[in-house]
């Protein structure tokens, strides 16, 4: 029998009741992990947002208000963006290992194993190529998902500048029905290939493609109640958002721990471990009867 979304919040809570420390000290690890090592790299893309903004304001004639507002804009050149683009990927994708070791952390405190934060950096050992490529290979099946909508939109750009009214229409409303369908099969391969990373970190030789099979495996008949599970933050989302992202802190470590759970449950790592309390549970009983 599976547990509800309410059992798993209920359990993550029990969990973290004593462990908050050390889920919030990773969390923020992590953040300021990467905010360092991308800060360097971000100047010539925040240089090329300016750039955009400032030819959105000169496109309506306020070109001078927005240089009284921002100051004079800076053009960063092809060499510096595709170095910064290129960094910033980089990054990311070897920060998916720290985000593997984060789930790692979680997964002892649900498992109440001893763990401290040096199992943050954990997953380096554990064949972290695994970690980059399903990111590598997930990103592009999404992105497969959205093609459709991309080709539709650039459509739109061309028969408009070719002056065809009704191609344009019907661009437009193929753009509208394949963004619905690319968002429906975007949420679905997301959900499907979601436990992943746990699985790896459980399954140390367990290959890329193996990770895709057995989440595929597992997730089956549980994508609604997962799709229910990220429905149900919704409202601390929006309670986040007065605070001005500072509840993330408690908000990301509380939700990564409900989908560990979520994790644990699918994968029937709880009803093992209730199997074996409970068989240790009969053999003992005689014992202490005597």
């Amino acid at each position: 029998m599976r547990y509800t979304c309410k059992k798993l919040k209920q359990i993550s809570r029990g969990a973290l009741s004593q462990n908050w420390g050390i889920v919030i000290c990773a969390y923020a690890l992590i953040s300021i992990i990467t905010s360092l090592v991308t800060s360097p790299f971000q100047k010539p893309i925040n240089d090329l947002s300016m750039q955009n903004m400032y030819q959105s304001f000169e496109s309506m004639g306020m070109g001078e208000m927005f240089i009284e507002m921002y100051g004079t804009v800076t053009i960063p050149s092809t060499t510096e963006l595709i170095l910064a683009i290129s960094a910033t990927l980089i990054i990311s994708l070897v920060a998916t290992v720290l985000t593997a070791g984060h789930y790692r952390i979680h997964l002892s405190v649900l498992r109440k194993e001893k763990n401290g934060i040096k199992a943050l950096f954990s997953q380096f050992k554990n064949r972290p190529d695994r970690y980059i490529l399903s990111t590598i290979l997930l990103t592009l099946i999404l992105v497969a998902c959205m093609l459709p909508m991309m080709i539709a939109a650039a459509l739109i750009t061309y028969f408009a500048w070719a002056e065809q009214t009704i191609g344009v229409y019907i661009s437009l409303i193929a753009t509208l029905v394949t963004f619905v369908a690319g968002l429906v099969f975007t949420l679905l391969f997301s959900f499907k290939y979601s436990q992943i990373t746990y699985l790896y970190i459980d399954n140390p030789e367990m290959g890329v493609w193996e990770g895709f099979k057995e989440s595929s495996r597992i997730m089956k008949g549980n994508i609604g109640r997962y799709l229910y599970m990220v429905l149900s933050f919704l409202p601390l989302h929006l309670l986040n958002m007065l605070t001005f992202g500072i509840g993330s802190f408690f908000l990301v470590p509380y939700m990564t721990s409900v989908q560990s759970a979520f994790y644990m449950d699918v994968s029937g790592d709880f009803q093992r471990r209730e199997e074996e309390a409970r068989r240790l549970e009969e053999e003992m009983g005689p014992v202490l009867s005597e």
